[in-house]
């Protein structure tokens, strides 16, 4: 009996380790942080300012992230995706080499222009089935569509607060279904007539609002709108479109997402 119990540990204990070793391949050590989109990446493989959306014209778009705790010759899988259009429009392997922690990224480069909507960047380390990291940006019409009185808009995007001067505190493409939603821009070149007007759109292309700003002649400053929601907002596209004075055309608009 104690032979037989013993032989039936063995088994267990043999059993045990090569289902230890049939899984290693998916036990890594490795992970992705601090993934973002940018619009440059420096001789170092370091990212520049982060961003959310991206002009249709862009010349290239860049995925970044820094890879830690990996083992020599950790494989990245990077995979782009177009929501919009259900479009696979690129996947890339990254092998590691031998440093464990560094900035790692991959880049797009269209050879025409960018259709508007939404896009994924995913981040895989080794095989595994869930992303590590996954990124939401937009493609948007051209901007800054300049105005004839001189005065234009840089860097127009959603952010979750204003702080105390005026200055986002971040930069964001999904909003809460709840609260108030903030969109910021740094106005230039202001005229003494420079006059803002902003429109929110629904998920259906509908207007929910529309106001003026005025910003009494200041320039090169930052300038918000926001929308407080009455209630819960359906999940979905949204849309924010700045004019400035009497353009017939927005000088500057976000699609952002609420989930």
């Amino acid at each position: 009996m104690n032979k037989i119990k013993s032989f039936l540990l063995i088994l267990v204990a043999a059993a045990l380790i090569v289902f230890a070793v049939g899984c290693s391949f998916s036990v890594s050590t490795a992970k992705i942080e601090d993934a973002l989109m940018t619009t440059s990446i420096d001789a170092n493989g370091m990212p520049g300012e982060q961003v959310v959306s991206y002009s249709s014209n862009a010349p290239v778009l860049y995925a970044s992230a820094k890879l830690l705790n990996a083992p020599d010759n950790t494989s990245i899988r990077i995979v782009w995706t177009y929501l919009t259009g259900d479009q696979l429009m690129d996947e890339i392997t990254l092998d590691s080499g031998d440093i464990s922690d560094r900035y790692i990224y991959s880049s797009y480069e269209p050879s025409s222009a960018l259709p508007e909507g939404n896009y994924q960047v995913e981040f895989f380390v080794e095989d595994r089935d869930e992303p590590d990291a996954s990124l939401m940006f937009i493609v948007i019409a051209n901007e800054p569509l300049v105005s004839t009185d001189g005065a234009y808009l840089e860097d127009t995007h959603m952010t979750s607060n204003i702080d105390a001067s005026g200055v986002p505190v971040d930069t964001i493409s999904t909003v809460a279904s709840t609260g108030t939603w903030y969109v910021s821009s740094i106005l230039r070149n202001t005229q003494p007539d420079t006059i803002l007007s902003y429109v929110w759109y629904d998920t259906n292309g509908d207007i929910i609002d529309s106001y003026s700003l005025d910003p009494q002649g200041a320039t090169d400053v930052y300038v918000f709108g926001s929308f407080e929601l009455a209630g819960v907002a359906p999940d979905g596209q949204y849309r924010i479109e700045i004019y400035i004075n009497d353009a017939a055309l927005p000088d500057a608009a976000v699609d952002f997402i609420v989930d």
